[in-house]
C-alpha cells in the first residue's frame, strides 16, 4: 500500500466561458460512460462535484449504449439536488442508434434519440445538446430545426456541435443562429498529438463566438504512461514521445499532466473531457489543471516535437496568445 500523503486541497480554477454565451463550465469535464464491464460509480460523481468539476459529458456509444445510459442515470440520481450546479450534455447522431448511417441527422433520430435518451438516464433536461457528424443524406436546415425544436421543447438549454468539419461550420451556425438557438459549443479532439484543430477551426470558432471543449487531451491515451508501445511504423510517434517525456521532467510533471496543462494553457479551449474511474486519478488531474503556465522555451520546444499540422500516431482524424509565467510545480498522477 502507498505512504504517499494525499495531496492537498486546493481551490478550482475559475470557470470559463463557452464562446460569448452566459454558459460557463469548469476547465476540467468529466465522461461519464462507463467502460464495461466496470460499473459507473456514484461515488466518482460526488468526488467531482466536492472537487467543483461539475462539466458531465454522457455520451455513450452505440455499443451497449441503452444498459450504459441506464448505468448514468443511477449514478446521477443520488445527486438530483446537485441538478442545478451540473453542466449536463450529450451528443445525438452518429453513432447514437442501431443503424446510425441511416439518417443520423434527421429531425425523427435526433429527437427521438434525445427522448430515449432522457427516459433512461432520468433526467428532465440537458444543458448542451450537441449535434454530432454532419450527414450529408439529410438537409443541414432539417437538422438545425429539429435541434432548435429540442431547445423550444425545453429538453436541451443549449446547441452545440461535434466534430463537424469546419466547411460546414459557418453555414449551420448561421441556420441556428437564425433559429433563435446559436451554437455555443463545439466539442473535438485537441491535444499535443492532434492539433488539427488550430489549423482547421479555432479562428473560426473564435470569430463565431463559439467556445471549444477538448476532447481526448490525452490522445486517446497514448499521453499517459499507462499507454501502450507505439506501433513499429511509428517512428517519429516513439520519438515525439521520448522528447514530450524529457520536457515533463524537466517541469517536475509526468507526461499526461504535461498534456493536461498543455491543452487548457489555450484561452481558447472552455474544458478539456477527460474519462476515468478513480477517484485518485481524477483528483491528481483536478490539480494537474491549475498548473497550465509554460515558458517560451517550454513552448517552443513543444511546438518543433509536435507542430500543429502533424499527424495523430493513432489514425484518428476528425470529419473535417497562450498564457505565460513562472508557475511549474510537481503534482504526481496518471490518468
Amino acid at each position: 500500500m502507498s505512504t504517499k500523503p494525499p495531496l492537498p486541497p486546493l481551490a478550482s480554477p475559475p470557470y470559463r466561458r463557452s464562446g460569448v454565451s452566459g454558459l460557463c463550465l469548469s476547465p476540467l469535464g468529466l465522461g461519464l460512460a462507463p467502460r464495461f464491464p466496470a460499473r459507473l460509480s456514484s461515488t466518482l460523481v460526488g468526488h467531482a462535484l466536492d472537487l467543483g468539476v461539475t462539466h458531465f459529458d454522457l455520451s455513450c456509444p452505440s455499443a451497449g449504449r441503452h444498459q450504459a445510459e441506464e448505468e448514468i442515470g443511477t449514478a446521477l440520481a443520488p445527486w438530483r439536488t446537485w441538478r442545478e450546479e451540473m453542466t449536463l450534455t450529450v451528443r445525438v447522431g452518429l453513432g447514437t442508434g442501431p443503424h446510425p448511417s441511416a439518417g443520423y441527422g434527421s429531425r425523427r433520430h435526433i429527437l427521438g434519440s434525445l427522448d430515449a435518451f432522457l427516459s433512461r438516464t432520468g433526467q428532465d433536461y440537458v444543458d448542451v445538446l450537441y449535434l454530432h457528424r454532419h450527414d450529408p443524406n439529410t438537409p443541414l436546415e432539417e437538422s438545425a430545426r429539429a435541434m432548435a425544436s429540442a431547445v423550444n421543447q425545453g429538453k436541451a438549454l443549449y446547441v452545440g456541435l461535434s466534430s463537424f468539419p469546419a466547411a460546414h461550420v459557418r453555414q449551420v451556425a448561421s441556420l441556428l443562429s437564425a433559429l433563435g438557438t446559436p451554437a455555443v459549443a463545439y466539442q473535438g479532439t485537441y491535444s499535443l498529438l492532434d492539433r488539427w484543430a488550430e489549423v482547421q477551426v479555432l479562428d473560426l470558432l473564435d470569430e463565431l463566438g463559439i467556445g471549444f471543449i477538448a476532447c481526448a487531451p490525452m490522445a486517446h491515451g497514448t499521453l499517459t504512461r499507462s499507454r501502450r508501445p507505439p506501433q513499429p511504423r511509428a517512428t517519429d510517434a516513439v520519438d515525439a514521445l521520448v522528447t514530450l517525456t524529457q520536457i515533463a521532467a524537466s517541469r517536475q510533471q509526468p507526461l499526461e499532466h504535461l498534456a493536461l496543462a498543455w491543452c487548457l494553457r489555450n484561452p481558447a479551449v472552455t474544458s478539456a473531457l477527460l474519462r476515468t474511474s478513480s477517484l485518485e486519478h481524477l483528483t491528481a488531474n483536478h490539480h494537474a489543471a491549475q498548473y497550465t503556465a509554460f515558458y517560451p522555451a517550454e513552448l517552443a520546444a513543444l511546438d518543433r516535437c509536435c507542430p500543429p499540422d502533424r499527424e495523430d500516431p493513432s489514425g484518428h482524424r476528425p470529419q473535417a496568445g497562450l498564457a505565460s509565467g513562472p508557475g511549474m510545480t510537481s503534482v504526481p498522477c496518471r490518468l
